[in-house]
């Protein structure tokens, strides 16, 4: 077992040179412990996934990150059906005609925190003085679902389940977190609980991070990672791989198209840009995020960049909190050049003794013949 290896310089080293050709880094040292680059890294995940982040452990390990644990919201929490019944209450007037964009963030105050406005107030205490009005509590039951139709000017809308809800309220909660940030400067990458990185992710961030002007200084967003358009959404207008990088940084292009949130970095002006837009009442939780994100980029909202090919992947082998069902093998599979998560299954069977790996190949290829 490799419990007592994983967080040694031995086993960086084993990692490092696992892969026949390999060039190791000269001294692990040279690993910043958030890439050289975020003052915070955050990780959503549900507290009952023990599961997902023991695997997110073994990633932090090999990497030599360290990271922070935020916990999402659960479907069942009693604040999606806080969100339900405002919706319905706050919306029930409104109609495409009436849909214009929120002004842009008020500069900081002396505390450099941006008051709680909008969404946000629907789902705090009832008994703060702070809490929106917009409707009395509901007796009825609550409905498990909102289809919200054509109320806002981006097509047909999304079908709201209380998952895409407590997903959305898990993301604002952290970009709330970001944007409440004291140094006008900080940053912070975002991950899910279910993905996998480049082995050289930080070379690869730094390299962009470092090139003289190719990220501008009012950047808003940056997707490590992203899913690549599929279906009806897969046309060429909205896929990165269709225009070109940006000039100093070959790795990055500017955002067309970057569904799913699993992997995405913030700066706090981002993060109160995104703030602003994510809790406005015309628009919040009128979609799952991630087209929410779309659609703020698409309409020059924030200003985000891409990296391609991404440098962080979903791993999309069991059941998604989400939709709920077993997504192995039902959505297209994005590759890093390099997986960590390879590396450690190879390194991993390298150490097996030789009987080991013997059975290990042949129960491989049993399962799996070619």
């Amino acid at each position: 077992m490799l419990a007592s290896a994983d967080t040694s310089q031995s086993w960086h080293q084993l990692l490092d040179s696992v892969r026949a050709g390999d060039q190791p880094l000269l001294a692990t040292s040279r690993r910043a412990s958030r890439l050289g680059v975020f003052e915070d890294i955050f990780v959503l995940s549900l507290k009952r996934r023990y599961d997902r982040r023991e695997r997110m452990e073994t990633l932090r390990s090999a990497l030599g990150l360290n990271w922070t644990y935020a916990f999402a919201t659960e479907a069942a929490d009693p604040k999606v059906s806080l969100i339900l019944d405002h919706i319905r209450a706050v919306r029930a007037n409104y109609t495409q005609k009436d849909f214009f964009w929120p002004p842009p963030p008020p500069p900081p105050g002396p505390d450099l925190l941006m008051s709680l406005a909008g969404a946000e107030l629907w789902v705090i205490d009832p008994s703060d003085p702070h809490a929106s009005s917009a409707t009395p509590p509901s007796d009825q039951e609550y409905l498990p679902e909102i289809f919200l139709g054509d109320f806002t000017p981006f097509g047909k809308g999304a079908l709201m389940t209380r998952p895409r809800i407590a997903t959305y309220l898990s993301h604002m909660n952290l970009v709330r977190r970001i944007a409440d940030a004291p140094d006008a400067n900080y940053s912070a990458l975002i991950l899910e609980d279910d993905v996998d990185a480049d082995w050289n992710i930080q070379r690869t961030v730094r390299r962009v991070w470092d090139a003289h002007h190719a990220l501008p200084e009012d950047w808003d967003m940056v997707y490590l990672g992203h899913c690549p358009p599929i279906g009806h959404d897969a046309d060429a207008r909205n896929s990165e791989a269709h225009f070109p990088h940006v000039p100093g940084a070959p790795e990055l292009r500017p955002s067309r198209g970057p569904w799913c949130t699993h992997a995405y970095a913030l700066s706090r002006n981002g993060a109160r840009r995104l703030l602003t837009h994510m809790r406005y009442e015309l628009f919040a939780f009128s979609r799952p995020v991630d087209n929410a994100y779309v659609h703020l980029i698409m309409n020059n909202r924030v200003k985000s960049f891409t990296f391609l090919p991404p440098v962080v992947v979903q791993v999309r082998d069991g059941v998604s909190d989400i939709w709920g069902t077993d997504m192995t093998g039902k959505v297209s599979k994005d590759d890093l050049v390099d997986s960590t998560l390879e590396r450690i299954a190879l390194a991993r069977l390298q150490q097996q003794p030789a009987q080991s790996r013997i059975e290990t190949d042949v129960k491989r290829h049993t399962d799996h013949p070619t």
